[in-house]
């Protein structure tokens, strides 16, 4: 019969044992996910701003580039807060490839109760034919 230390000795090891196989076993390789979402949204708001701010989607204004002009962006935005209060937005331009060759740096808007914002702005450079508006609170 075995004693009780030598038993717990025998289970310890055996734990011990186990781990080290499974530890030096060879990872298997992951696939990276697929992205379910197939569009990105062009207007990225802050989830704080969702009860202030709405956007007239129907009356986005884009002009496209031409041999003498950049492409520009005009998005509306209305508040519907009872108080002003300021944000900050930016645009940020993509060419035909989809990747991202600029932005306009974040600019102050102060918000009137009920009123309507213009956010228009030029793209950075030529090459421009994509844009995404981030809106943020300017806390």
């Amino acid at each position: 019969m075995i004693d009780r230390s030598r038993a717990v000795t025998l289970v310890l090891a055996s734990l011990a044992g186990g781990f080290t196989l499974t530890g030096c076993a060879p990872a298997t390789p992951v696939a990276p996910a697929i992205d379910p979402v197939a569009y990105y949204p062009q207007l990225v708001i802050e989830p704080s701003l969702y009860k202030f701010l709405v956007v007239d989607y129907g009356n986005v204004v884009v002009e496209p580039r031409t041999s003498m002009t950049p492409l520009r962006v005009l998005v509306p935005v209305r508040s519907q807060a009872r108080q002003q209060f300021s944000v900050q937005h930016r645009y940020i331009w993509y060419d035909d490839r989809g990747r991202e060759i600029g932005d306009t740096g974040w600019r102050f808007a102060a918000m009137e109760p009920g009123l309507r914002e213009q956010f228009t702005q030029n793209a950075t450079s030529q090459d421009a034919v994509d844009w995404v508006l981030e809106i943020r609170s300017a806390r």
